[in-house]
């Protein structure tokens, strides 16, 4: 429930956040705005649960999953407050809104922090480098993906081409 929660929390702050504040473009589109969301936070659970299995981390997918959330409480409880403040303030009064935001997003990761900290039984030296290896594991899957998307798309272009010419030479 609660990440329906943040997918309705995150697609109202982004659509509806004042016209002074706004980061999304007037063309923007709903699923794009949920991959925004969606794929990076599945990414870490995942490549999180995978680098702490490789390096003595205790905690199971489950707690992980259930961690993330719960360290994301913050923008969950303040940003529909911030949004609907920042259709009243001014352009002089942006340090509220940008500040605000800033704080909600600083107390989102130390609480991350802390979560990986003590799910994994790590100390801090080991849960700064999980958190990098994690990152890291990231990139390196969102390039697998890129990698097997391109080839797949030319196996496509190829057997298309061959079919193509067959129906042409027959």
């Amino acid at each position: 429930m609660l990440y329906v929660i943040l997918i309705v929390e995150y697609i109202y702050s982004r659509f509806y956040t004042g016209f002074i504040f706004k980061t999304v473009s007037s063309d923007a589109n709903l699923v794009g705005e949920l991959l925004l969301l969606l794929v990076p936070l599945a990414l870490f659970i995942v490549v999180n649960y995978l680098v702490s299995t490789i390096n003595d981390g205790e905690g199971r997918f489950k707690d992980i999953y259930i961690g993330t959330i719960y360290s994301l409480a913050p923008f969950l409880v303040f940003s529909p407050i911030l949004t609907l403040l920042s259709n009243v303030l001014t352009y002089n009064e942006s340090f509220v809104y940008v500040f605000s935001i800033r704080i909600i997003y600083a107390w989102c990761l130390i609480i991350l922090f802390i979560m990986l900290k003590e799910i994994h039984n790590y100390t801090f030296s080991d849960t700064i480098r999980n958190i990098f290896v994690t990152l890291f594991g990231m990139v390196i899957m969102l390039l697998v993906v890129f990698i097997v998307f391109v080839l797949i798309d030319q196996v496509y272009d190829f057997v298309y081409s061959i079919i193509k010419e067959a129906v042409l030479r027959v």
